[in-house]
């Protein structure tokens, strides 16, 4: 492949010049109806896509570029990527969450310019039958490139936001998943994204077919309360894969995938341990949980009953929490702090940590407390981005970190769609369970631009740190997810390891 005449031929659907994989990905997806753009994070694919945009627009096989992705990362595009990289002249509106007279208006201006409209919505948007009728009515005025961003939110076949893009699959003239991660938690994830794209890629009628041709099945069975009696669930639990070149073969007419170690010239990643001991009241609280867990476990093996996984998570949600020196209910009402800020092991080890860091870092933490802990004591220096960040300020608080010298930390849990380039340092203040939240927070600084910011201070890697208090459970799932595994494997195939001391 000639990429050098394909940039030639195509200069003026190009603002900024693409590296190699990104021009040979708009020569192979640029004319096609349908596509997906399967890049690791930070590879540079929603900038294919928006040349894509501009290059179908010069043809003028398209009117609009509509874009939908979850809630912040729809935002990115529009205040951004598009400004940055769209080659033509355009206008855009970003859904904010309210369905005003004001911002219907501004729907309405977009959709009779005559230039190329840009429509940005987020994912989580489409529960509502109104805002449904909203994206089916520019569909209909306008030839659409619809983009769905982190295409794994439409992974699930039974959710209602799945089935009503599914319906609605044939309305634009061409379409786009984006995904870094399209199989994280299971192969099976893959069929009603493709099926969004085109029923041609796997020409199968259902998910079932779908299943019992690439995945491999075990029968499971919990329990459920109906009327006061306790009844026996029956399902198949996928745990495997199967004729898996079978189904690349079929991928690779209509997909493109990039991996970061095949293109970019990216410093390597460094994995740290910051192992710390907790008081002995967490130690004691954290043996009776643990007691429970053994004592659950036996009496279900006993009684022959199925072992219920809420009941599993449960508890080590429970062990997580006071291991951060803390007790919540399930819906965080109620707080119980265990150990005062200023004695707080696992915040204290932060501190320490911190203090022998160059340059700026993300502090990735799993609950609130967490959150509200950290930035106490960081204070100034530091950006908060979480569910408790006014949405209005969640961009402010990005752009912050990334270009003002003051901001050193940027504190909040795993998100997508966000470049975080400046930072050289994430610490996982506590992990998640979700393998996928974990790559989501490891890749926010590892992508282009990340190796400018290390070479400057003199780092050959960007470094990765997890705290790990012992006795506390912390080890299991840090080894886990970095084995690439969620803690979901263990819970099903050896639940009793998870109340073990063995750390």
């Amino acid at each position: 492949m000639d990429l050098e005449k394909i940039y030639k031929d195509y200069k003026s659907v190009f603002k900024t010049k693409p590296f190699d994989h990104q021009l040979e990905a708009f020569d192979k997806s640029k004319d096609s109806p349908f596509f997906g753009l399967f890049f690791e994070q930070g590879c540079g694919k929603t900038k294919v896509t928006i040349d894509n945009a501009s290059y179908l627009y010069q043809k003028g096989q398209i009117e609009a570029l509509v874009i939908i992705a979850p809630n912040g990362v729809h935002t990115n595009w529009t205040v951004d990527e598009v400004p940055i990289h769209c080659s033509v002249d355009f206008d855009s509106f970003c859904w904010i969450g309210k369905r005003t007279k004001k911002e219907l208006d501004k729907i309405k201006k977009v959709n009779e310019s005559k230039k190329l409209k840009v429509f940005s919505f987020n994912i989580e948007a489409f529960v509502s039958k109104q805002n449904q009728q909203i994206l089916l009515d520019i569909l209909a005025k306008n030839r659409c490139l619809m983009v769905i961003d982190e295409s794994q939110g439409i992974k699930n076949a039974s959710a209602g936001r799945t089935k009503f893009f599914l319906s609605i699959s044939n309305r634009p003239d061409y379409k786009r998943i984006l995904t870094g991660t399209p199989v994280t938690t299971g192969v099976e994830n893959l069929f009603p994204q493709l099926n969004f794209l085109s029923p041609k890629i796997l020409n199968m009628g259902n998910f079932y077919a779908f299943k019992a041709r690439y995945c491999q099945l075990r029968r499971m069975s919990t329990t459920y309360q109906k009327n006061g009696e306790t009844l026996v669930r029956q399902f198949d639990k996928v745990v495997g894969t199967k004729n898996i070149d079978d189904l690349q073969s079929k991928l690779d007419k209509y997909t493109f995938r990039v991996l970061k170690k095949d293109c970019l010239d990216l410093p390597p990643k460094v994995y740290q341990r910051e192992v710390f001991n907790l008081t002995d009241d967490q130690i004691r609280m954290i043996q009776e949980i643990n007691e429970e867990g053994i004592s659950y476990i036996e009496d279900c093996k006993k009684n022959k009953e199925p072992i219920l996984i809420p009941e599993i998570l449960s508890r080590l949600i429970k062990k997580q929490q006071v291991a951060s020196g803390f007790l919540l209910n399930m819906n965080e009402k109620e707080f119980v702090e265990i150990v005062p800020p200023e004695k707080n092991p696992r915040l204290i080890r932060l501190k320490e940590v911190l203090e022998r860091l160059k340059g700026k870092v993300i502090v990735w933490a799993k609950f609130t407390k967490d959150v509200d802990y950290i930035m106490d004591m960081l204070g100034d220096e530091a950006v908060r981005y979480d569910g408790q960040t006014p949405k209005e300020d969640r961009d402010d608080n990005k752009q912050k970190f990334q270009n003002d010298d003051k901001i050193k930390y940027f504190v909040g849990k795993p998100l997508k769609g966000l470049t975080l380039t400046q930072a050289t340092t994430a610490i996982f203040y506590t992990n998640s369970d979700s393998l996928e939240k974990r790559l989501q927070g490891e890749d926010r600084n590892h992508r282009m631009g990340t190796k400018e910011v290390a070479d400057k201070l003199g780092l050959d890697s960007i470094l990765y740190i997890d705290l790990q208090a012992r006795h506390s459970g912390d080890a299991k799932i840090i080894s886990n997810l970095r084995r690439n595994k969620g803690i979901a494997d263990t819970v099903l195939n050896d639940p009793a390891s998870l109340f073990l001391e063995n750390e």
